[in-house]
Formats: structure tokens, sequence, C-alpha cells
């Protein structure tokens, strides 16, 4: 698992996390606000409160102690992993830009 303990709450979407799911492997993370949007709680990682070691601490003693939750979060992680593949992105990205040129070619009323 990836561990990452941002506190950080400029970082965004911080791009490892999702190089560790391209690759496979869940994440053990903190609740800020970038991170929210792509990792879910027991889903796809463990989510632990930004300032609080002693959770931080206890996601790492669960998820490697419980290879049941383990095993879910790799199978729930490979199952999203074309969520987050670039030519996705760049086929949404593309069709996004033809819709505004079609909507801004049709005649004004």
């Amino acid at each position: 698992a990836l561990i990452l303990p941002s506190i950080d709450f400029g970082e965004g979407h911080p791009g490892v996390i999702v190089e560790s799911f391209l690759a496979g492997i869940p994440v053990i993370a903190t609740d800020l606000p970038g991170i929210l949007e792509i990792v879910q709680h027991e889903t796809t990682g463990i989510i632990v409160e930004h300032d609080n070691p002693r959770q931080l601490r206890d996601g790492i003693l669960k998820l490697s102690s419980d290879g049941g939750l383990y095993r879910s979060l790799l199978e729930n992680v490979a199952g999203r992993k074309q969520r987050f593949v670039s030519d996705r992105w760049a086929r949404v990205y593309a069709e996004w830009c033809k819709e505004l040129v079609a909507r801004d070619s049709r005649p004004s009323d």
C-alpha cells in the first residue's frame, strides 16, 4: 500500500495516488479535499485525519493485519483503474472540445 500522510491543504489531487491506483496499489492517506475526491475509505484505501498520527498508525496496523480488507481494496482499485488512464481522459477532453465547438457554431437567436 502507498502511505501518504499529507498535511498540505493546497495539494489538490496528488499524482502519486493516481499512479498507485494505476499500479493496482491501495492507499492510506489523509482526509484532505483533493484526496477525498479520489480515495474512498475502505473501498480503495484507508482515510485518516490529517492531524492524527495515532489514527495513521492504526490504519497501517489495520491494513497489515486484515487480509480480507487488503484483498478487497486490491480488487476495488483494480476495478477502478480505467478511471485514471490518460487515454480515457484524452478521449473525454476531445469530446468536451467537440461539444464546445458545436455549441459555439450554432447560429445565435
